[in-house]
Parts: C-alpha cells; sequence; structure tokens
C-alpha cells in the first residue's frame, strides 16, 4: 500500500497553551507526520471561540514540546509580517525545531477583511496581494539561502538582510502556498512555491492541480517539483453520530456552514474513502482538523483517527 504525509491542523482558538501542547503531543503520538498552525488573530465567527493563539510563538512552543513531526503554518497571512521578518522567525523556529519546519504562505482570504480591519492592517485589492506574496517568496528564499541578499520589488525590499543562523533544512525549508484563484494565485504558486495547500474538494482539487501543471510546463517547470496538500475536516464515528456531532460544532460556528456538506465525517472506512481520492488525484499530503464541541473531545478525535484510519491509509 503506498504511504502518504497525513498531517493534522492543532486548534489556536484556545485560552491555554497547555491545551494546544496536549493536542500537539497527541497528533504526535498518534502517528501524524506533521502539525500546522494556522494563522488568525481574532475569529470567533469561525472558531466559536474568542480565544485565539498566535501562530508563530505556539510554532515555537510546539518545537519545543515536540520531537518528531515536521511544524507547518496553514498558512501565514503574508500582509500582515514583513517578509524579511517571517523569514528570520521561521529560521529561527526550523533551528529550534532540529530542522522541521514548513513555511505555508497566503495573500489572505478574499472574506477575511473584517480580521483585517480590527487590526489595521490596509486591505488591498486581492491582485495587489497576491503580487506582493510573490516578493515575499523571494525575499524569504534569498534570505535563507545567501549571506546579505539585497532585493527591490514593487512592494517589498532588503538591503543586504541577514538572516543567520540559517534554517538547518538545506537548501530551506519548504515553502508552500495556499491559493485557490484559478488565474493569478495558482501561476504565482506555479513560479515561486515549492508546494500548493488548498481545502478544496477532490473534484475541484483535481481541476485545478491539472491547471497547476498547465502553468509550470509553460514556465519550463517540471509540475512533479510542486507538491500538493489537501486540508479537510474530519469526524470518525458512527454515521448518525458523526452528522449530530457536526450540526453541533457548526451551530457553535455560525460562518461555516459550508461544513455540512464538505466535512468528511463516519467510520473509519468511510473517512478513509473520503480521503483517497485525493492520493489518487496527485496529492502528497491529507492535513485533517478536528474541531470538536469542547478541547478534550479535539484531542480524543486526533488520538481516533491515528488508531483507526492512519492505518487504513497506509
Amino acid at each position: 500500500m503506498a504511504t502518504w504525509s497525513i498531517g493534522c491542523r492543532i486548534e489556536t482558538g484556545l485560552a491555554s497553551y497547555a491545551e494546544a501542547a496536549a493536542q500537539a503531543r497527541t497528533a504526535e503520538a498518534a502517528g501524524f507526520d506533521s502539525i500546522w498552525v494556522r494563522d488568525h488573530v481574532a475569529i470567533p465567527e469561525t472558531t466559536g471561540d474568542p480565544n485565539c493563539l498566535e501562530e508563530f510563538v505556539t510554532l515555537a512552543g510546539f518545537a519545543r514540546d515536540t520531537q518528531r513531526v515536521k511544524l507547518g503554518t496553514l498558512v501565514v497571512c503574508t500582509p500582515w509580517r514583513n517578509p524579511a521578518l517571517i523569514a528570520k522567525m521561521g529560521a529561527t523556529i526550523d533551528v529550534m525545531s532540529g530542522g522541521r519546519l514548513i513555511l505555508g504562505l497566503g495573500a489572505g482570504s478574499p472574506n477575511a477583511e473584517r480580521e483585517f480591519r480590527r487590526y489595521g492592517w490596509p486591505f488591498t485589492p486581492q491582485a495587489d496581494r497576491i503580487r506582493a506574496l510573490g516578493e515575499a517568496i523571494q525575499i524569504i528564499r534569498k534570505m535563507w539561502t545567501e549571506p546579505a541578499p539585497s532585493f527591490r520589488g514593487r512592494y517589498h525590499c532588503i538591503e543586504e538582510a541577514v538572516c543567520q543562523p540559517f534554517p538547518l533544512q538545506r537548501p530551506h525549508p519548504p515553502i508552500i502556498v495556499g491559493a485557490s484563484g484559478e488565474q493569478l494565485a495558482l501561476r504565482n504558486v506555479a513560479r515561486y512555491a515549492d508546494g500548493w495547500e488548498t481545502a478544496a474538494p477532490p473534484a475541484e482539487f483535481q481541476r485545478k492541480s491539472a491547471l497547476l501543471d498547465q502553468y509550470c510546463e509553460a514556465i519550463g517547470r517540471d509540475p512533479r517539483t510542486l507538491s500538493r496538500a489537501v486540508h479537510q475536516m474530519v469526524i470518525v464515528d458512527e454515521p448518525a453520530r458523526a452528522a449530530t456531532r457536526l450540526q453541533q460544532i457548526v451551530a457553535s460556528r455560525p460562518e461555516q456552514r459550508a461544513l455540512l456538506q464538505r466535512a468528511n465525517i463516519g467510520t473509519a472506512e468511510q473517512v478513509a474513502e473520503r480521503i483517497r481520492p485525493y492520493f489518487a488525484g496527485g496529492a502528497e499530503t491529507f492535513i485533517a482538523f478536528f474541531w470538536d464541541i469542547s478541547p478534550s473531545a479535539q484531542r480524543e478525535s486526533i488520538a481516533r483517527f491515528g488508531e483507526e484510519v492512519l492505518p487504513l491509509l497506509r
């Protein structure tokens, strides 16, 4: 049976880092290959909780509190931070973790305007944010591989910016991009990124993946050099109970009604069958997340997935 990479998104809509670390350790013990953290500062309408731990600080804690799993950002909202600072923070986490960082980057969702406005970040046009992301990737890669690089673009610049210690991974940690737009955004992925991340359902994933292949070929890039990852919600339970749990979860998250159609729910065998089409369609990594009615229930869901679903996929 083929072996694929299975990741677990750790919830940061929590009041306690101790709980986040407990979920991370549970995922590592359960056999996940990677753990991932989203980049938000407060999204109670989405998470059902006003609490929200910051992404990079949380990931630095995981670098200390886990031993084996890769550590991924899912994904950094690049407009919120100077790309040179992202390079420094990412390099530091890679050093702290012994070389386990996966840097996921994004331009900011078109639906994120409220979060931008709340915290005083300019919500510039989507096309500008996507182009600025392309420049940010170039800066980060230069700072991770060159001793004192300079770069001057339309949106970002650096001048002899030192980023030492370098990341431990050579030539540098993987840089993946979360993107859904079929023109500018995916072309940006093909030109600048090491990988692509999406939450698309299987048919949409395969269609956009084929577009990425075309964009890679158009610039002379081998599409096989671009990794693909999918990010989806999972509930492993008897079908009736899983459906009830999903209704309860969505009821506390008023902006997440789409999960009623898109979540992967059911027995371990049913969930595995819903995941396999992604791998058959070219994904190398499936990242599961386990929103639940309580933090302890999330930990139990992570452990159950590891016990019941991971063996079916491997």
